[in-house]
């Protein structure tokens, strides 16, 4: 079927749909049934191949419905009911790399702040490890040195006071006494005070 067939059968088509079509070729007039059962495709190129000057629409009483000139069917009406609309254009939706590369960015930043605060906890509770570790052992060196320092002078106010028992003098015993004391207090004044519940003495 030639286009301008197609384009024919499109108009005979249209509603109201006519009983009759009167062609003008020339000065000769032909009239062409359309009625129930007949092909629309059939009497399109039957048009088409007569060149009709002039197309007439009728009903069944031989009123006029509609008129045209063949030629002014090469292009289909827009308002053709029964033509085929064209396949609507899918819906693109633009790639925005800009925005794109502020998600990254936004992602990138994210992990590192969760990372960072992380490495930030590990490295605060080793150096705290560290120190409790520092210090414990530094409390143990000195309470060494105090008790050894404390035992030297025990042992040495007992040999000065066997020493004035056995009659070498009470020089010795005094200065040996002295310096037991001294340590002796010092380790009273080292040890933590007992609570006095806020009440004076």
């Amino acid at each position: 079927m030639s286009p301008l067939a197609q384009s024919i059968r499109f108009w005979l088509m249209r509603r109201p749909r006519p009983v009759k079509v009167r062609l003008h070729v020339g000065k000769d007039i032909s009239e062409i049934e359309t009625g129930a059962g007949v092909s629309w495709a059939r009497v399109a190129e039957t048009v088409d191949s007569m060149e009709a000057g002039k197309l007439e629409a009728l009903d069944e009483k031989g009123m006029l419905i509609r008129a045209c000139k063949p030629e002014e069917l090469a292009e289909p009406d827009d308002d053709d009911d029964d033509a085929a609309a064209p396949p609507a254009a899918p819906v693109v939706v633009p790639f925005d790399a800009e925005t794109e590369r502020w998600k990254l960015f936004a992602t990138l930043l994210d992990g590192a702040y969760k990372h960072a605060n992380e490495q930030a906890f590990a490295t605060l509770a080793g150096i705290v490890e560290r120190m409790a570790r520092r210090d414990e052992a530094t409390s143990r060196a000195i309470e060494r040195i105090r008790d050894g320092l404390l035992r030297e002078a025990e042992d040495r106010y007992a040999a000065a006071t066997d020493a004035a028992g056995a009659g070498e003098g009470g020089m010795l015993a005094q200065m040996a006494g002295a310096l037991l004391s001294g340590a002796a207090q010092g380790k009273a004044e080292a040890a933590p005070a007992a609570p006095t519940n806020g009440k004076g003495h």
